[in-house]
């Protein structure tokens, strides 16, 4: 951040990152709100919408894009924001009296399945949004609320990361359980058959069966296991 230049970016601290059909890369900043960087890498928005005070302050900690090309913005305690191509914002927060609301105001991960929809990782548990509500997940009754991440894998299912475990859909509405030993930062699923683990006890490969194939890490921390 240089605050003598309007065009630069608005603050140092960088959550979360995301690039847009445009190839624009839209940032989620600590206190500052969201910004975004043009396609020709020169200059820096700083977004606000239509509501001046809408990006001013919330902690931004997750972003995606959906293929009406609105952008969705995860905070903590500031709950989501959907901002459209045009520049409105509206926002989406917890109401307890509408079960068709957000979860939490504490918004932790994003993603896009392959028909579109936004699926929604926050303190409270998990929920897609349908273009009117979101509709929470079932099943997940007796897990922690807390989710801390989620991904898409090659067939369009949802994982989600907890604290100590991972949940996948079993194909019967219900979710295969993977205890790890650690926090679950992120899921990919980049090779066919394995999904990829960033936990606190290093970087984790787990098969279709369930079963760890491969783990990376420090000697004296990986000692992370794998159990269904």
């Amino acid at each position: 951040h240089d605050p003598g230049d309007p065009d630069s970016i608005p603050g140092n601290g960088v959550i979360a990152l995301a690039v847009d059909r445009h190839n624009r890369l839209w940032m989620g900043l600590e206190g500052q709100g969201l910004a975004r960087l043009s396609a020709d890498r020169r200059r820096f928005d700083h977004l606000h919408g239509d509501h001046e005070e809408a990006f001013a302050g919330p902690y931004v900690w997750a972003l995606r894009e959906t293929p009406d090309e609105a952008m969705w913005v995860g905070t903590f305690q500031d709950g989501l924001f959907r901002r459209d191509r045009d520049g409105s914002v509206r926002q989406f927060l917890p109401d307890p009296d509408d079960d068709a609301a957000l979860p939490s105001d504490v918004v932790l991960a994003l993603d896009v399945d392959p028909e579109g929809r936004l699926w929604v990782a926050t303190s409270r548990g998990v929920a897609w949004w349908d273009g009117r509500g979101f509709t929470p997940v079932a099943g997940m009754e007796d897990d922690p609320p807390l989710v801390v991440s989620l991904g898409i894998d090659d067939a369009g299912r949802p994982w989600f990361g907890q604290r100590d475990r991972v949940l996948r859909p079993d194909g019967n509405a219900g979710f295969q359980r993977h205890v790890v030993d650690a926090v679950v930062h992120g899921l990919v699923d980049i090779d066919p058959g394995l999904t990829w683990l960033a936990t606190g006890s290093g970087l984790l490969a787990l098969g279709a069966d369930g079963v760890r194939r491969d783990a990376y890490g420090h000697p004296a921390l990986a000692r992370a296991s794998l159990q269904q």
